[in-house]
């Protein structure tokens, strides 16, 4: 499980990275609902980007839930067993 806390939100906020640690570097990892996954030393070295890119989905932009005052998100980081992968 990976968190991340606010405990007072900012106006238009930029590109939220969180860094990890204590990852296995050679393993691959992916966050529940999303198909993409990432080596564990990629996401220590890079972190988790927040934020999505909503270049032509302007309505999805402004309909999205923005994180307010005290808010908090939790991500089920997931280590991928190699056997799976494989099919």
């Amino acid at each position: 499980m990976v968190g991340v806390y606010h405990v007072l939100a900012q106006p238009n906020p930029a590109y939220e990275r969180v860094s990890l640690a204590g990852l296995d570097e050679a393993a691959l990892y992916q966050l529940d609902g999303e198909a993409t996954t990432r080596f564990g030393d990629d996401l220590m070295q890079i972190g988790l980007v927040l934020g999505g890119n909503y270049i032509g989905r302007a309505q999805e932009y402004w309909s999205r839930t923005m994180p307010g005052d005290f808010s908090s998100q939790l991500y089920h980081l997931q280590k991928i067993d190699k056997s799976e992968d494989d099919g």
